[in-house]
């Protein structure tokens, strides 16, 4: 429906039951604890907001945002996007315009995949997470060359590659 909030909000680990269109208007998660997309791609037609001390885990499955709405991740809040055991090249939510996305100081992206993923260039990251599951992949910038991180880059254990520039 349009103009319609859904925060998951429940206490401990929560799968996001979804509307049969994959399709919210604006989206919350909140109090705290994982909040995971369990069953498919959502699109998120206004805003996606991620609050403190609380998980978005994405899975394998992809978020499609908008030119208008806003993307904000909390400081202590986490988007997890893919999954290390998955071929799927998860993106960042797409279509969010940089003006839009806050990512807070204390908040994280981590990228998770099994082989090559795509990392955006679009948002100003505060502490930025790359893992991987095979041992060796490449991370290829998308949007840009530059890529802006202001607080934490953490590769963690394995042999991932940036790729920077284009080949």
């Amino acid at each position: 429906a349009s103009c319609n909030t859904v925060n998951f909000n429940r206490s401990g680990d929560q799968d996001m039951r979804l509307p049969s269109s994959s399709i919210f208007y604006h989206l919350t998660v909140s109090n705290a604890y994982k909040k995971s997309l369990a069953s498919a791609d959502i699109t998120v037609s206004g805003n996606l907001t991620v609050s403190a001390s609380t998980e978005l885990d994405c899975n394998n499955y992809q978020i499609t945002g908008n030119a208008t709405g806003v993307l904000a991740v909390a400081n202590g809040g986490q988007l997890s996007l893919g999954l290390t055991t998955d071929v799927r090249d998860i993106l960042f939510p797409t279509n969010y315009t940089t003006a839009n996305i806050t990512l807070s100081d204390g908040s994280t992206v981590l990228y998770r995949a099994q082989n090559d993923q795509t990392i955006s260039c679009v948002p100003s990251y505060y502490n930025l997470t790359m893992q991987d599951g095979t041992g060796s992949s490449n991370r290829n910038l998308l949007g840009g060359t530059t890529l802006s991180i202001r607080n934490d880059l953490d590769l963690g254990n394995s042999s991932l590659t940036l790729v920077l520039g284009s080949n």
